[in-house]
């Protein structure tokens, strides 16, 4: 059967990744054949703030997740911030997310229409 939704997108900090975040993503898994979850603040060095570095968020997060990420379901990748500038975070978002979108979308065949041919 196929599910609701080719992408789903998480975008969030995971400082820590928790119980909540979790729940989240198996949702997400639940609807979508593939969850793309975007690491925030990524290009941030450790602080008080955000105590973990990405790479520790993202071991965090494949070790809640084997097999989804195993089956290349769940799809992790870092996102940088854009200080004072919503608009350009927001173009980042979109760009990273097409980006990824399309490389592994289109492993079955050529997407005609870009990421207008996924749900």
């Amino acid at each position: 059967m196929s599910k609701e939704f080719d992408f789903l997108v998480f975008i969030g900090r995971f400082q820590p990744f928790h119980l909540g975040h979790r729940h989240v993503v198996e949702q997400a898994l639940e609807k979508a054949e593939r969850v793309i979850v975007l690491v925030g603040s990524a290009n941030l060095a450790r602080s008080v703030r955000n105590p973990y570095t990405y790479d520790e968020r993202e071991q965090m997060i494949r070790a809640t997740f084997r097999k989804p990420v195993a089956e290349r379901r769940l799809i992790i990748r870092p996102l940088d911030d854009v200080t004072y500038n919503d608009n350009a975070w927001i173009a980042l978002v979109q760009k990273t997310v097409d980006r990824l979108v399309l490389e592994t979308g289109n492993q079955g065949g050529i997407a005609l229409h870009g990421t207008a041919d996924f749900r």
